[in-house]
């Protein structure tokens, strides 16, 4: 039993969009949401990677979400990851629209000041 929709939705992402950022096509999720294909493991790992969670959690072998050792994650960042997994969809999107703002304002003053 994937939990590709489950994940996606939490996320709050269409099947267009989620494909996007795993390399895929929506009607490959939507064929393995509904299924119809299995998705070959190097799929099955860009989508435990992008959701940080284990393959045995994605796949259903486990309830344990699992986590994915990132030593390249300093411990603010690895903080602010747990925080933004512990948020409902509703507060990730608005994190994330924040932060995108914040991005754009920070790279606007670099063109500036270039």
């Amino acid at each position: 039993m994937l939990r590709v929709k489950e994940l996606r939705l939490e996320n709050g992402l269409t099947q267009k969009e989620f494909a996007e950022k795993i390399n895929s096509t929506s009607k490959n999720i939507w064929a393995y949401e509904n299924f119809v294909a299995v998705p070959p493991l190097d799929v099955l790992s860009r989508m435990a990677d992008f959701f940080g969670c284990s393959l045995d959690f994605l796949t259903g072998r486990s309830d344990d979400f699992g986590t994915i050792n990132t030593p390249a994650l300093s411990p603010d960042e690895k903080k602010l990851l747990d925080d933004y997994r512990a948020l409902n969809t509703k507060n990730r999107m608005h994190v994330s629209a924040y932060a995108a703002i914040r991005r754009e304002e920070q790279e606007d003053g670099a063109l500036k000041r270039g």
